[in-house]
């Protein structure tokens, strides 16, 4: 769950086992990333510059989602046997007005309806840049764009991307049940605040009738 600063203050992400969450606030970060490599090469050895190059490779990623309005990437170390199966979801906040951006050739879209409200779903194949992953070649691409309630016009986009385009029936079906448990996280009602009541005096036995 992050914050958004709207006042739907947050939204939540039901995410399949071996995903891994890094919040793209600058004083968040780092710590993120530190984290997820440990987790994964605790106790393993790699040759020697590995682990730090993925370091400093996810802090650039991260530093890149975060300027395009990025406020969470999604990696997925998820395996079959023995094959990682790379993906990344970044969810981004778009200002009002914004909408899908990038080169659309070839890509398919429409609208389709979510738990957490209408969607605007756009699946396309895109070059990959070289990543954290070590992708290069074509990507997957699924994006979904929803409106934030509570947001002047505000929209939540998710992002998903794999170099795995040979299974994209499977990844497309998983990328839009994840996008299928987005909600978003109303903050409570303030409690009003009830004066309090003049404390009750009993009387000094020597009072007594």
């Amino acid at each position: 769950m992050s914050a958004l600063g709207t006042r739907a203050t947050d939204y939540a992400l039901l995410l399949p086992q071996g995903w891994e969450r890094i919040d793209l606030a600058p004083q968040r970060r780092a710590a993120d990333v530190d984290a997820l490599l440990r987790r994964q090469f605790d106790g393993v050895r790699t040759q020697e510059g590995l682990v730090e190059g993925l370091r400093t490779e996810l802090l650039a990623q991260a530093a890149r989602a975060a300027q395009v309005g990025g406020v969470d990437l999604h990696l997925s170390l998820m395996r079959a046997g023995v094959v990682l199966l790379p993906a990344s979801l970044l969810v981004s906040v778009l200002p009002p007005g914004a909408g899908l951006g990038g080169d659309a050739t070839g890509a398919r879209a429409r609208r389709v309806a979510l738990p957490a409200g209408e969607a605007l779903r756009r699946q396309r194949i895109v070059p990959a840049t070289q990543g954290p992953l070590g992708i290069t070649g074509e990507a997957l691409v699924l994006e979904h764009l929803v409106a934030m309630p509570d947001a002047a016009g505000g929209s939540l986009l998710l992002t998903f991307s794999s170099p795995m385009t040979a299974l994209a029936e499977p990844l497309l079906e998983l990328f839009d049940a994840i996008a299928a448990g987005l909600s978003f996280v109303h903050p409570a009602p303030a409690r009003r605040r009830e004066p309090a009541a003049a404390p009750r005096v009993r009387p000094a036995a020597a009072d007594l009738p």
